[in-house]
């Protein structure tokens, strides 16, 4: 027989295989290859791509026969898989949801899969088990009425014993419940009274588990015979029990849950898309869920679990503090009040424990020139540096002031100049977690106080700092946003300092300074204390009388008058380079999307690493997203081009 001859009558015994690339930044849906081998749909195999060997998932399979002719005429040529690494891990409700998810932020499925699962399972595939082998649920029912969404607005107290219910409950239906929190600190805080009494039957995953730890769980909530609560984040989605019966998606308000680099993806979202593709119900639940998804209970979108809480009640004495007025300013700091410094006084004598909250780290998070007004910004990245007291690396240690960019993370020393007009007359502003700690030593010498910000949790695990403040009658505890999740219930909490962010202009931060403090605030069960130069009557009577009614009306109206969320979908088109080509692709950009409206303007932080940033924004109404057209427009863009769908900012 001839050799070519022989070469055809084997071709019909080729694959041609089209896979996704489990990838974030690979810009494409699919790929095609060929296998000598059949290949099951599901399938993790290795694929060369851009002369590396990756991941990829198997979406298509079919005989070369049919198309020899097609593929003799291709002007590529077409790769052969590495090998098969997997046969199936994921469940095909997580990919079809991963599928629409990565439409609906115009990106692609294998940049969403790759969100949503840990890196050391796409590397290590062969370490866990099949799907198949996975113990329950492959011949429950799924019911129709089990893809129903429903609004849990409560205090945590009340959300934390529902939730043990829902488990209780769905264990009696032989079902399964997917918990999913925000952030490590969440998980930390929440699981041990959600798990009290089930620990053999719970599982927590994050991303601090080590590699063994990780395949360990993972194969054990696999193979396990009962049903089992997952605590977790949204990157552990991906892990295939097909008996959950309810995902319940904890702290809804938190910014964690929109992924803040490519594919931008807001696990929200994806929570979803996949409760409706497994026929699973969901339950948001918060203190104070998000304006747009308060809204979608009027459309229609969502239910109510319980009747909505929108007065948040609280036994503490509530107090606004007017930082203006100069009563008894000769005995008190620029930065501690009377009433604060009374306070502190009064919880030491009667050992009562107090958290002082400050929205900055630092000792000073603004400096700027008395005379030119020029703000001092980092060299690097052009944002406001930050004011520091560290210690230096000399024989006999001394404290010396430094400047730091919390956006890049960039220290250099402390000018005593303005760098724009070498004026004297540099004046720092504002209020930072390291400037209490200072001024609070020197009035109170000998108390125990403790600091509990991103700085300290550098040179001491956070946990470690907050477990000496409780086991430390009468102390101090000073700390930002993230030592709130640590936070229990303690007798007073005083806000310092919150001022500072308000000044960002972020048409979502009015509800998040709003729901900053009412979870301060439920946490103190005798004095809630909050230090302010604003003067906002109405704002501040929403948060000490817990109106979350009010606010949500005056919040609504607001983002109706600016054309915001939640009445229209934000896209937004994010580039960066030199002056001259920024302004080039400015110009291109607005050519290729003529036909929609588009807002162009300077990121907040204009420039990083002498390359300038620059933002553009087009507005949709809510029911005409996805737009098809505009994301194959979106799609065929450059990576330099980074787009983002419903963003958390527009900074």
């Amino acid at each position: 027989m001839p050799a070519t001859q022989e070469v055809e009558n084997n071709i019909p015994q080729i694959n041609i295989v089209r896979v996704v690339p489990l990838l974030r930044g690979t810009g494409v849906e699919s790929l095609t290859y060929f296998s000598l081998k059949k290949i099951a749909i599901g399938s993790i195999v290795a694929i060369p791509l851009r002369n590396k060997t990756m991941h990829g998932l198997v979406i298509s399979s079919e005989n070369a026969a049919p198309v020899k002719i097609d593929l003799k005429k291709a002007h590529f040529k077409i790769k052969k898989i590495e090998g098969i690494k997997k046969e199936r891990i994921f469940s095909e409700s997580f990919i079809k949801a991963a599928e629409k998810t990565g439409h609906y932020f115009a990106s692609t499925t294998g940049a969403v899969i790759a969100t949503l699962t840990p890196k050391d399972i796409i590397s290590h595939p062969h370490k866990i088990e099949n799907v198949e082998q996975r113990a329950p649920g492959a011949s429950h029912k799924k019911e129709e009425n089990q893809s129903e969404r429903f609004l849990f607005q409560a205090p945590e107290e009340e959300r934390i014993a529902a939730y043990k219910n829902i488990v209780r409950g769905e264990f009696a239906k032989q079902k399964s419940v997917f918990i999913c929190m925000p952030t490590i600190s969440d998980i930390l805080h929440f699981a041990p009274f959600i798990k009290h009494g089930i620990e053999m039957h719970t599982y927590v995953f994050h991303g601090k588990l080590s590699k063994k730890d990780l395949f360990s769980r993972w194969n054990a909530a696999l193979s396990s015979k009962h049903p089992i609560l997952i605590i977790a984040t949204g990157s552990f989605f991906s892990l295939p029990r097909n008996d959950i019966g309810v995902i319940i998606l904890e702290h809804e308000n938190a910014s964690a849950y929109k992924i803040q680099r490519r594919p931008f993806v807001d696990i929200r979202t994806f929570a979803q898309i996949f409760s409706q593709e497994a026929h699973m119900r969901l339950i948001v639940g918060d203190l104070f869920l998000r304006t747009e998804t308060l809204y979608r209970k009027n459309t229609g979108e969502f239910l109510e679990f319980a009747p909505l809480k929108f007065r948040s009640l609280s036994s503490a004495t509530q107090k606004i503090i007017d930082m203006k007025e100069k009563k008894g300013e000769e005995n008190a700091s620029s930065a501690i009040s009377i009433p604060l410094l009374e306070l502190a006084h009064k919880a030491q004598h009667k050992k009562e424990q107090i958290f002082i909250f400050t929205a900055r780290r630092g000792l000073y998070p603004l400096t700027i020139c008395g005379d030119c007004g020029k703000v001092a910004e980092c060299p690097r990245c052009s944002a406001p540096v930050v004011l520091h007291k560290k210690t230096n690396n000399a024989k006999t240690p001394t404290k010396e002031n430094v400047f730091m960019c919390h956006k890049c993370g960039i220290e250099k020393k402390s000018s005593d100049l303005c760098e724009a007009c070498k004026s004297w007359r540099l004046k720092t502003l504002g209020i930072g977690t390291e400037r209490i700690e200072e001024e609070l030593k020197k009035i109170m010498p000998r108390q125990n106080i403790f600091r509990a910000d991103k700085d300290s949790d550098k040179e001491e695990n956070l946990q470690g700092v907050i477990d000496r403040f409780y086991s430390s009658p009468s102390a101090i505890l000073i700390g930002t946003e993230m030592a709130l999740p640590y936070i229990e219930k303690i007798p007073h909490i005083a806000v310092a300092s919150i001022d500072s962010l308000f000044a960002l202009p972020d048409f979502r931060i009015q509800e998040r300074v709003f729901n900053l403090l009412l979870r301060a605030r439920e946490k103190a069960t005798k004095t809630f204390l909050v230090q302010t130069r604003l003067n906002n009557k109405t704002f501040w009577e929403n948060v000490t009388q817990g109106n979350l009614l009010n606010f949500y009306r005056e919040e609504l109206e607001n983002r109706k008058l600016f054309n915001y969320p939640p009445f229209v979908t934000l896209v937004k088109i994010t580039w960066q380079g030199k002056r001259e080509k920024v302004q080039k692709d400015a110009v291109e950009l607005k050519k290729l999307l003529a036909s929609y409206k588009l807002e162009i303007f300077q990121a907040f932080i204009k420039k990083i690493k002498g390359r300038y940033i620059m933002n553009a924004v087009m507005r949709f109404p809510r029911e005409t997203w996805p737009n098809n057209q505009l994301i194959n427009l979106l799609n065929a863009l450059s990576p330099s081009f980074a787009i983002n769908i419903e963003p958390e900012n527009l900074l």
